[in-house]
Order: structure tokens, then sequence, then C-alpha cells
């Protein structure tokens, strides 16, 4: 929807029949939707957020140095907020504002852990992106990363809100394979889950991934915007900059973020 005064002009535009001022507000609209992000706020670099998950009902934190989506005491908990700092409008990293650290990948891949100063950002990049099942997509999105092989890696949590690593999904399958039917191999479907971007809609494979999603493993997250009207860039960059200032180096893509630069030695 356009904002009222977008209208207004439009409409008196028409009216005083001055076509080049119509044009102008026409562009001026066009940049105004283009300005908002899918859930109606700014595109801000740095956004604050908090991300949910559907299987475990808690937030995505940092919690005795482990990363969790275990269900918390209360949604306004200061440690359940995050920074979603975009780069280059081609991904986004995770930065968890109550310790300070930033949310990556190890390096196989295979579970996530807190980083207080990544100076290389390839393990903590991230896409958000719909669900792959069919009646999903408009509204459950998943959080992902291409590992080095190029395959889809999803976050995940199980009922607990621990990271479902492939050894705790091993086990969850197995006790779906004895206790609920589902009827497949267990080696042959970890190798759909860890790569699920290859599972089609309406085959086996996909209704057993909804049964492993349901029960075990979640990848969907909800992604809640906080306070549209400011952007958490300023405290972001000041807290790069204390490390920064600390003799610590920084990755390229923040200092160019925050405008930090490197201090001449010589």
């Amino acid at each position: 929807m356009l904002p009222g005064f977008v209208l207004t002009g439009f409409f008196l535009c028409r009216k005083h029949h001055k076509p080049h001022q119509l044009l102008v507000v026409v562009i001026f609209s066009y940049i105004m939707v283009l300005s908002q992000a899918t859930d109606g706020c700014p595109n801000y670099s740095v956004k604050k957020i908090k991300l949910f998950s559907d299987l475990s009902k808690g937030y995505l934190r940092v919690e005795r140095n482990r990363v969790v989506a275990s269900e918390s005491e209360g949604q306004d908990l200061k440690e359940n907020y995050l920074y979603k700092v975009t780069i280059d409008k081609h991904y986004m990293l995770l930065y968890h504002i109550d310790s300070g650290k930033f949310i990556c990948w190890n390096k196989s891949y295979k579970k996530l852990v807190p980083r207080r100063n990544p100076t290389n950002i390839t393990y903590c990049k991230f896409n958000n992106t719909v669900s792959i099942i069919e009646a999903y997509k408009k509204h459950k999105a998943r959080v992902i990363t291409r590992d080095n092989k190029g395959r889809e890696v999803e976050i995940r949590f199980n009922r607990s809100g621990a990271f479902a690593r492939p050894k705790l999904m091993e086990k969850c399958i197995r006790h779906l394979r004895l206790h609920e039917k589902v009827h497949c191999e267990v080696k042959e479907f970890l190798k759909w889950v860890l790569d699920p971007a290859q599972i089609q809609n309406g085959t086996k494979q996909m209704e057993a991934y909804i049964q492993l999603i349901t029960r075990c493993a979640g990848p969907h997250l909800v992604m809640k915007p906080v306070a549209c009207e400011s952007t958490g860039q300023s405290d972001f960059c000041i807290r790069m900059k204390e490390i920064h200032t600390s003799h610590h180096k920084l990755s390229p893509e923040i200092q160019d973020l925050c405008k930090i630069k490197d201090v001449d030695k010589n």
C-alpha cells in the first residue's frame, strides 16, 4: 500500500494536468516501496530482530557459549535479541547482542558455534529463504548457508532447543522408524536432510522429511523485527570499533560497513 501523501500527490498531479510531476510522484513512490523490507520495516544494514524456532518454541541465542533455541522464561528478555547485519544485500550475519558474539558454523558445517570476532566471515554467512515444503512456502522460512561443496545447509533445532546435529537426527530417525512406522533408510534419509534442496514435493522423501521436521529437527525460524523506527548500526559499529581499538583485526566486510580504517603503524 502506498503512503497517503503519495496518493494525494498522484491525484493533484492528475487534476492539474502535470504529467512530469506525476512521473516524479510515481518514481518516488516506487523508491518508497523498495525501501521497505518484507516485514514492513526499512532495509537498515543492521536491524534488531528475534528468531523464533517453531519446533522448540524458543529464540535463537548464545547461552553458556552454546548456540541454542530452547524455550526461555519470557519473550522480551535481553538474551533473545540479535542484530541482523546485512552485507551487500547478498547475505546476513547474525550477532547475538547480549553475549557480543556472532553465530557461525564450524568448519565442517555440522554445528553452530559462537565467535566473538571472526576475521573471516565465510562460516558466518546466512540467507533467509522460503520453506521447501509447498504448503509452507507463503508463511515459513529457513535460514540457510551454502557449504564448501555448494550444498544447502539449514539451521535446525530439536524439541529441546539444541542444534540438531547429524548424530541427533540419526537417533531421531531410528526412533521414528521404530515407533512412528516411518519407512526410510537411515543413511539415505540423512543424506536428504543434510541437503534438503534436493527433496521434491509429493515424494516419499518429502513425506519422511515432514515427519522429521515436525518431531525432531525443525528448520523453520520466524524472524520478528524489533523497533522498526530505529537501526542498531550505531551500537553494533561502536562494539566493532572497540574490538578494533584493542588491536584485534576485523573482517574487511565489517570494517567497510562501519567505516573503520586500519591505523598506519609507520
